[in-house]
This record gives structure tokens, C-alpha cells and sequence, in this order.
């Protein structure tokens, strides 16, 4: 599972985040969670810098009802940052 977060808000908010790997280009590692980590990545299509989530699950394979929850409470969410 990958979540998309722009780093920059464009404004216009018509911008369309593609929900495929091979979109983005992982750059940098930029911060680690217990079961995640996130990396800046750049969107290629949109030729901008992006967030990513990386969620190792076999290294963790009990964590999946936490995500949920986690996506669960990111869907209820209206932020121009979150896509």
C-alpha cells in the first residue's frame, strides 16, 4: 500500500495523483515509523515532490488491522494534502 501526499499544494486542487508505483520515484528516506517508513518521492507525471508511505508487509504481517484503521481515519480527512 502506497499513500500519495503532495509536499506542495498547487492551489488549483484539480491535480490527480496516480495511485501506481511506477509513477513515482522514490528519492530519499525522510522519516521512520514503527511499521512504515516515508520517503520523498517524485511524481512523474506531475513533475512534483510527494510523501510516500512504505509499509514492509512481510516484515510486519500483523499490522494489517491497524492499517485500517489508520486508512480509515486518513479517508474521513479533507486536507488539500492528503490525496
Amino acid at each position: 500500500m502506497t499513500t500519495a501526499t503532495p509536499s506542495t499544494n498547487s492551489g488549483s486542487g484539480s491535480n490527480k495523483y496516480p495511485n501506481t508505483a511506477d509513477a513515482y520515484e522514490l528519492v530519499e528516506e525522510i522519516g521512520l515509523g514503527t511499521h512504515t517508513s516515508v520517503w520523498k518521492a517524485l511524481c512523474k507525471p506531475l513533475n512534483s515532490y510527494v510523501a510516500i508511505k512504505k509499509i514492509d508487509l512481510e516484515k510486519y504481517p500483523n499490522v494489517l488491522e491497524d492499517l485500517r484503521k489508520e486508512i480509515q481515519v486518513m479517508k474521513t480527512s479533507n486536507h488539500s494534502n492528503i490525496v
